[in-house]
This record gives C-alpha cells, structure tokens and sequence, in this order.
C-alpha cells in the first residue's frame, strides 16, 4: 500500500490524488492508526466505506448521475430541532428517496415515537404522524392527539382490509372497508365505548339508503325524517316506521291517496310430488302474543304476579271532514275494518277430488292460572263500535254468520249456555221474521223445564162437541206444561 501525504502531493503540483482501490478488510484510503476502517471503492462511480472491516456504506449514482443524495445537519428550515438531515438533490424537479431493504425479512427500522412526537413524522408538521405505543400496535396521531389505533389478535390469521372501491363491490367511487384473513368468515365489528356511545351512520334516502348491501345499494334502511324510519326495496319505500300519522305503515308514502297493504303471513307449506299420493306441507305459523306477566317472588309478604301484556288489534281512524268554509254536510272517513279471516280449504282440481276444508276460526279466552283455588278464565267480548260523541248515533252492530251480504247465512253453533245481562232484549226483524224451532222434532223448554218436542195438535180445535171445549183447554194447558210455559199444576 502506498502512503501519500496529501498536502505535500497538492503542493508539488499533482492535479489529482489517486489511491488504491481498497478493500473491506483494507480500505484505499484509511488512517495511520485504524487501517481497516476508511473508504475503498468496490466498482466503477462507487463509494464505499468500511469500519473494523465491515462495509456500512456504499455510495453510487444512476447512469445520467443529475440526482444525488445529501447528507448534512438539520436547519430551522427543515422544521427540525439540531439533528441530521438526508436529502435528495439533483437536476430532476422530484427526487424521491427509496430505501430499500434486503430479502424477504428486511425492514426499514424506525423509533417507536410518541403521540406528540410520532416515530413516523413530516418536516412541517413533527406531532403528527405513526408511532407504536407497544407490540403489535401502530397508532396515528395528529396534532399531538392519537387519533387512531390498530392493533390485531394474537392469531393474526384475519385483518382489516381499507382500499378503493371497485366494480365488483358494486359501489360508485368510494372506499372499501372490507375483512380479510385465513378464515373462511370474518366479522368486521363497530364497538363504541360506553353505554351512550353509538355506531353512526349517514340518513341516505329511499333511493340510495344510508345502510345498504353490496350489489343490492338501493335496498335498505334511511331516515325519512326525525323519529322516522324507512325501509326501502328496490329503490322504494316499503315500510315507514314511527311517522305521526302512521305509526307502521307500507308502501308509497304516507299521505299520499294510495296506501299499500301491510301483510304479515306465515310461509307457504311446501308441495308434495305429483308422481305419488303426496300431503302437502303444513303451512308456517303466525302468532301475535302479549308478554307474559313478570314472575312475583316475595319471601315474607303475599306476591301478585304481573298483569299479562295486552295484544290490541286496531283498525286506522277514519280521516277528519275538515272544511273550513263550513260548506255542504261533511263526512268523516270510515274507519279501518279489522278481518281475522281463517285460511281457505285448498283446491282439488281433478275428477271427483275433494276440496279441503276451510281452516276453523276459534276466540279463547285466557286460562286461568294454577293455584289453591285456580284462577278464573278470561273472557271474550265481541262488542260493537262505541257512537261517536254528538247527536243521538247508534252503537255498531255485532254480525255473526255470513259475511257476504244478501247470502243464506251460516249456522251459529252454541257450544255452551248462554246468559244475558240484566234488561238486554232480544229483537227480531220485522220484514220476513224470526223462527224458533225449524222442525217439529226439535226439542225446547222453558223455565228450566226439561226440553220437549212440540206437543201434537189438539182434535176437535173449535169446541164444537158439548164436553170438548174443557178437552182443548186441558190439552192446551198439558202442552204448555210440557216445554215449561205453564207450571205444571
């Protein structure tokens, strides 16, 4: 190796100082007393540096060589307290900075940082940026306040996956927030902190829903309105929840001149095969049951258990007639009839089959509860409409029988006695009238009589005979006795 005093070489006048190559272990250019530590040039337009040995840095440039990196100490222009500043510099108008570990496993290693002072930071901005509070956790502060944090199970198989939105979601431009990992499902969870924390969501509208679902966006729930709730198919309302004037209400929207039906119904049973004497599937349930009453469990005193939830069925009020110009007879709208109608038997569609048989309709009253002395049955009323206030109107009338107008009506059967309350009477109708009895073999008594058929005609009716007025008169009084009418003598 050749040693060259350096100023003595400038002064005699050589226009360049040239040295050795180098090695690692032996670099070109070194100090008297530490000769494996120094620069040595490994290739052509290379700078290396070595120290015990060891290269630690290596210094080249691209072909055009009009860009260059620039190692210096940190200025207040840099927005940076004293430390050291590396920097891309050159011709080009953007010089990017790359740093480039090696193999699969290497990392760019950064200081963990802190919320006002991030590990990962901007020249302008130093308490806002990434920083890692602890292992296997990476937080996002701004201005000094962490503002986010992401962290993972212990597993790591899953992961949150933020990225544009595309085609396939079937989403306009946005971005998707989307699970991913190993597992065949993952759950994305949003849990707000404390008992008033809440998940936040946009209202939408009935064509654009605020939430929705993917390949189906115009299907969903919105805010109509406050305290209103919609729920929207296809780009139009279906259910309206909690508005003022309809409390539940489906299709077009309320106030408008049409409504929509709300429908409720079980599932259709499911089909037998044509091939074979097939049964038809049982059609699904539908019930609508009041809450049972809360359970009552006092240790030194009597208890009384809760009152059952009431289930009220109620049909809409009838709009108001409001004319302000007080022109004309107004009529308020009729009110909202309420039919509890039983299924229809099915069709049977070929030769001599027969049709099934119409679903029966039962009212029970509520069974009375176990006890000592067992509670009473609940009742069932069947009463008419209430008159509204004003004038002299008539309650509603209580029909049983057919609900076709101008047919025969069906048969009322009374399975039990029947009692009536105190000056309630019975009328009939005064056009065609009332029977009692529509067959001679029908049995009937009066007065807790024992029931009997009706009594055979008396011979002789018009007293003709001497004796036989006193005959009629004792076979009338024997007939009336005998269904109850008279007592007997």
């Amino acid at each position: 190796m050749r040693l060259i005093d350096i100023p003595r070489a400038w002064a005699g006048g050589l226009a360049n100082v040239e040295f050795e190559a180098g090695t690692g272990a032996l670099p070109g250019i070194t100090t008297y007393n530490d000769a494996d530590t120094g620069f040595y040039f490994s290739a052509a337009n290379t700078i290396d540096a070595s120290c015990g040995g060891i290269r630690s840095l290596q210094l080249a440039t691209l072909a055009s060589g009009v860009n260059y990196l620039k190692l210096s100490p940190a200025t207040s222009a840099a927005a940076l307290s004293a430390g050291v500043l590396l920097e891309a510099a050159g011709a080009s108008t953007n010089v990017s900075i790359q740093l480039l570990p090696k193999g699969a496993t290497g990392a760019v290693v950064m200081p963990a940082g802190l919320v006002a002072t991030p590990g990962i930071t901007f020249l302008a901005d130093l308490n806002t940026g990434i920083w890692n509070s602890a292992a296997d956790t990476l937080d996002v502060s701004c201005g000094a306040i962490r503002a986010l944090q992401i962290a993972t199970l212990a597993s790591g198989v899953n992961y949150l996956k933020l990225s544009p939105a595309t085609a396939a979601a079937a989403l306009t431009a946005g971005v998707l927030l989307e699970a991913a990992g190993s597992s065949t499902h993952v759950s994305i969870q949003l849990l707000p902190k404390g008992a008033n924390g809440q998940v936040l969501g946009p209202a939408g509208a009935v064509a654009l829903p605020g939430i929705a679902f993917i390949g189906d966006i115009d299907t969903g729930l919105y805010q109509i309105g406050a305290n209103n709730l919609g729920l929207a198919t296809g780009g139009t309302v279906a259910l309206d929840i909690g508005n003022a004037a309809a409390p539940a209400s489906v299709g077009t929207t309320p106030g408008t001149a049409a409504a929509t039906l709300l429908t409720m119904a079980g599932a259709v049973g499911g089909a037998s095969s044509i091939a074979t004497t097939g049964v038809g599937g049982v059609g699904g349930g539908f019930a609508l049951t009041g809450g049972a009453g809360g359970l009552a469990a006092g240790a030194t005193t009597a208890s009384t258990g809760g009152v059952g939830g009431a289930l009220a069925l109620t049909g809409g009020a009838g709009g108001a007639a409001n004319d302000a110009a007080n022109v004309g007879t107004n009529i308020g709208g009729v009110g909202g009839a309420i039919a509890l109608l039983a299924g229809t038997g099915g069709a049977a569609a070929n030769g001599t089959d027969t049709g099934g048989v119409g679903g029966a309709l039962t009212l029970y009253g509520g069974t009375g509860g176990s006890g000592d002395t067992g509670g009473v049955g609940g009742s069932v009323y069947v009463v008419g409409g209430a008159a509204g206030a004003g004038g002299a109107p008539a309650t509603g009338d209580v029909h049983l029988g057919s609900i076709v107008a101008g047919t025969a009506r069906g048969v009322i059967y009374v399975d039990t006695g029947m009692t009536f309350a105190d000056a309630k009477d019975i009328a009939f109708n005064a056009t065609t009238g009332t029977k009692i009895g529509t067959a001679t073999t029908q049995k009937m008594g009066f007065w807790n009589h024992a029931p009997a058929v009706q009594p055979v005609t008396i011979a002789d009716a018009t007293g003709s005979g001497g004796g036989d007025a006193h005959t009629v008169l004792n076979t009338l009084l024997a007939a009336l006795e005998g269904i109850g009418i008279l007592a007997a003598a």
